[in-house]
């Protein structure tokens, strides 16, 4: 049994069955469809792997658990990765910054594979299936969903963020570490930025500053970022969630945000995920041309101009119309990711 039909349910599915191409296997998701997330990700592109494939180098990108990370990549890391996904007919290739990509651009590619190769292994999904429960037996699992037991010599927890699957793991005698927000974009409840979503800044500069009780810890990072109808995502946001995350789920944080650009900060003011106030400074502390700044209107509207918005969107003049009407009114606004 397989619980969870994302990419790793899948994976974990699909090599089981080419490893033992006699084995019953049986995938559990709890959704309508599986692999939804792999549909979405890298902007419906899919973002594969990272073109890194020196282990000790590997593990510098990740903000936690380097030592337990670097014994696995040495069994199994993106070189793999590339091999087992081009071996299977799916190209990729590799951008700038290292990440890879499909060379199609296209996640669906993806979904057809990992699709079809279960198909052709007789893999069974069952959706709309949540697992209520799983049991230790002498023989293997019991299964249970609603009011069905199925029974399995063998089981996958593959459910990724999941409370549901901590609980479950926590069910057969494992121990589950308390979880740390990572990976999340921020929220901006700004009106100019509502108005500029789809906007990218291929190249960004950012900082976040959380503050514990005996100091503060600094995080840099740069990639792109793009504007959005909720707020501030890509790689340099999330770069900064993923390394700040243990801090910005208990202590006050403050960040900058710029693209060659001055910088706004931004303060949190409840627990959870980033949530506090981003203050737009207007003539003030000025150190060049304002990026998140509604009492700076020119400026973000010479920043619109210079950049092609989403196709079958407003033209940059239209979005650039906009920026100035709305004038300076936007003073404090929230933040919540």
């Amino acid at each position: 049994a397989i619980i969870g039909g994302g990419a790793a349910g899948f994976f974990a599915a699909i090599n089981t069955a080419e490893k033992n191409p006699a084995a019953e296997i049986t995938i559990f998701e709890a959704g309508h469809k599986p692999l939804q997330k792999v549909r979405i990700s890298g902007g419906g592109r899919c973002n594969l792997t990272h073109h890194c494939f020196d282990p000790v180098r590997l593990v510098e990108f990740y903000p936690r658990g380097q030592r337990e990370l670097k014994s696995l990549f040495a069994r199994f890391q993106p070189k793999d990765t590339v091999k087992w996904f081009e071996q299977r007919g799916l190209k990729m290739k590799t951008e700038p910054d290292g990440r890879m990509f499909p060379r199609s651009d296209n996640s669906g590619e993806v979904l057809e594979l990992f699709h079809a190769l279960a198909k052709r292994h007789g893999i069974r999904i069952h959706n709309q299936s949540r697992v209520e429960s799983i049991q230790k037996t002498e023989a293997g699992f019991e299964v249970r969903v609603a009011q069905a037991v199925d029974r399995f010599d063998l089981c996958v927890l593959a459910t990724g963020y999941s409370p549901t699957g901590w609980e479950l793991a926590k069910g057969l005698g494992h121990t589950v570490l308390p979880p740390v927000p990572s990976l999340f974009p921020f929220t901006i409840h700004n009106a100019v930025l509502k108005d500029l979503q789809g906007i990218a800044l291929p190249e960004a500069k950012g900082k976040l500053v959380v503050k514990g009780s005996h100091k503060a810890e600094t995080f840099m990072a740069e990639g792109p970022v793009l504007i959005t109808h909720t707020g501030l995502s890509g790689p340099l946001i999330y770069r900064l969630s993923a390394w700040g995350g243990p801090g910005l789920g208990r202590e006050s944080v403050s960040g900058h945000a710029h693209s060659g650009l001055s910088s706004h900060p931004v303060r949190r003011r409840s627990a959870g995920y980033a949530s506090g106030a981003v203050h737009a400074h207007g003539g003030q502390e000025k150190t060049g041309k304002h990026f998140i700044s509604s009492a700076a209107q020119p400026t973000v509207a010479s920043l619109v101009g210079r950049k092609r918005g989403p196709s079958g969107g407003k033209s940059g003049t239209d979005r650039q119309k906009n920026a100035e009407s709305a004038g300076g009114a936007y003073k404090t606004t929230t933040l919540a990711g």
